[in-house]
């Protein structure tokens, strides 16, 4: 039997290791076109999500904030939902390093999945290996073998790798290398085969300067060859890297891939979300994200390389009905277990101090340096302060009344200094938007942002005390 394989990249570049040199992956061999298509079966599916916040082996390495959500998220909408239901859940498993989302949503997601018959189990290097073998051991030929991984990868000697929850950074013999992902997807029995990488933060370890890492940027794709049938999707293009959601909760690559296959960036004339409408909608999504938050210019957000034969393959149907929010947990259940906290954590405050010290700084230098290079320093100071606030915010209670202080900080420190005029503006504010400068603009936003930092350092003097928890 032929095999179908969709590939979907966030940043990474990968390829199985048995591609055939030189193949041309634009032509469609008569062949394929004419064989009939494969018959299709759900409960011959299987999928691994696999989502990595923490890495309690490595303190040095920053956290994925929203690595947990994104792979409950994906497991619930290809399980659940019915407008994808490509998998059952008692067919999925999920390897995660804690079991504590940051969403309500996504908490009573997994306590549906679970209640349903997914596994769970910690994302250590060999657990998810182990999985991965047992759920290519359970592939049905006439079923997709979906996975997905949320949490950091690199580069090394021009081969790619994903960090585990005990991984150590550099450490090959830790880490997982996507070729091996690659190959036991590829040895199962599935006529098809889905696999969704979300990596290439541009911060991978903990550190003070804001420049982004070159080792988890992404690989040119028109490096890789093809095979026909396959489809390559990076959330990321060449020498750029993948980025997170702080309002949403989610990665901006996930974030764009749940929606299109929600039905919430369009369909073909058939009421169908294909491949051709996925690809086109991550794109058009995340390079708005970029432009909006990070940078105007940027003119591709994904890369993509698409077989012909692979462009019609169906992967949601929009007439069927959204599934209804699963039940709320109830208080004293356990049914999800606290967030595991590091043994050593770096200590906040003088983390959010320095970042307050670097905003009074940048504020001096606003008149000696040309508009592009202040709102590129700002977007830069921004970003190191919020990736702090991410931090604090996982040592916080979480309460859904209250707004994350993540999302305090973002909410003033990117308001004017947004390329397009934010929704809460009247017309005639949008028209001051429209004629100042943005590094104007941005500066306006720098004030606020360092008085929205002192607050954050008055409302939480608990949990920045310097070696305790909150």
């Amino acid at each position: 039997m032929k095999t179908l394989t969709l590939i979907l990249l966030a940043g990474m570049g990968m390829v199985a290791a048995d591609i055939a040199k030189g193949q041309d992956t634009r032509s469609v061999r008569p062949l394929r076109v004419a064989l009939p298509k494969p018959a299709f079966d759900p409960t011959q599916s299987v999928a691994l999500f696999v989502g990595i916040r923490t890495f309690r082996d490595d303190e040095m390495l920053q956290s994925v904030p929203y690595a947990v959500d994104d792979a409950i998220d994906l497991a619930y909408v290809f399980s659940v939902d019915p407008r994808v239901a490509l998998v059952r859940p008692n067919r999925v498993a999920l390897a995660l390093s804690d079991e504590n989302p940051r969403k309500e949503i996504s908490k009573r997601r997994l306590a549906e999945l679970k209640r349903k018959g997914a596994i769970v189990v910690t994302a250590t290097q060999s657990q998810i290996l182990k999985v991965l073998n047992h759920q290519a051991g359970l592939a049905g030929v006439d079923g997709i073998f979906i996975v997905s991984f949320a949490t950091h990868g690199y580069s090394n000697e021009g081969a790619q790798y994903l960090l585990a929850t005990n991984s150590l950074l550099g450490e090959r013999d830790t880490a997982i290398p996507t070729a091996r992902v690659l190959d036991l997807v590829a040895v199962s029995n599935a006529g098809r085969s889905l696999v969704l990488i979300d990596t290439c933060r541009e911060r991978v370890r903990r550190q003070r300067s804001p420049v982004p890492e070159p080792l988890s940027a992404a690989p040119l794709i028109q490096r890789m060859g093809l095979t026909a049938g396959q489809v390559v999707l990076y959330g990321a293009a060449a020498g750029r890297w993948a980025y997170d959601d702080d309002i949403r909760q989610n990665g901006v690559f996930t974030g764009a891939v749940l929606d299109a296959l929600q039905c919430r960036a369009g369909s073909d004339g058939n009421g169908l979300v294909t491949v051709n409408e996925l690809s086109d909608a991550v794109e058009r999504n995340v390079l708005r994200w970029i432009r909006t938050n990070r940078d105007p210019s940027i003119r591709n957000a994904t890369q993509a390389s698409i077989d012909g034969a692979a462009r019609t393959m169906p992967l949601a149907t929009c007439s069927r009905r959204p599934p209804p929010d699963p039940p709320v947990i109830a208080k004293g259940t356990g049914a999800v277990s606290p967030s595991p906290l590091s043994t050593h954590r770096t200590p906040l405050r003088p983390l959010l101090a320095q970042c307050r010290a670097d905003g009074e700084t940048l504020r001096k230098l606003y008149d000696s340096r040309t508009p592009d290079q202040f709102v590129a320093s700002y977007l830069r100071w921004r970003d190191g302060c919020a990736a702090v606030l991410r931090d604090l915010d996982q040592r916080l209670p979480q309460t859904a009344a209250q707004a994350s202080e993540t999302v305090r900080f973002l909410s003033v420190a990117n308001f004017w200094c947004a390329t397009t005029c934010p929704d809460a503006l009247s017309a005639g504010k949008c028209a001051l938007f429209r004629e100042e400068p943005r590094a104007e603009r941005c500066f306006w936003d720098l004030d606020k942002a360092i008085r929205q930092v002192d607050d954050v350092l008055v409302r939480n003097p608990s949990a920045l005390r310097t070696g305790e928890s909150p």
